[in-house]
C-alpha cells in the first residue's frame, strides 16, 4: 500500500468494484447509516478499527489486510513496531464460499 492509498479509497474503490451504492453498502454492515459511508469515503469519518473485519468481510476483502491498513493509517508507529518495515499492501479480494 502506498501512503497515498487510504482505508476510505479501498472501500470506496471496492464497493464501486462490486457494483454498490453507499446505501447498498451502509444495509450490508447493518452498523453504520448510509451517510456515514458518505463521510468515510470523503474522509470526514472513519471506521472503528474492530469494524474493519465486518467491512472487510462484506466488500470480499481479507480482513488481515484491511485491519493492517487500518492500524497503518490510524497509528503508523504502532504498526511498524508491530510488522516492521514496510507499510501494509493492499487488500486482496477473497473467494466467497
Amino acid at each position: 500500500m502506498s501512503d497515498s492509498i487510504r482505508v476510505r479509497d479501498i472501500i470506496r474503490e471496492r464497493r464501486e468494484e462490486l457494483g454498490l451504492s453507499q446505501v447498498q453498502l451502509s444495509r450490508f454492515l447493518r452498523i453504520v447509516s448510509s451517510e456515514f459511508v458518505c463521510l468515510v469515503e470523503s474522509g470526514k469519518r472513519s471506521f472503528a478499527l474492530d469494524n474493519l473485519p465486518v467491512v472487510a468481510d462484506v466488500l470480499g476483502l481479507d480482513a488481515a489486510d484491511l485491519c493492517r491498513c487500518g492500524l497503518y493509517e490510524a497509528t503508523p508507529r504502532l504498526y511498524l513496531a508491530t510488522f516492521g518495515g514496510a507499510p501494509p499492501d493492499r487488500p486482496k479480494p477473497v473467494m466467497r464460499r
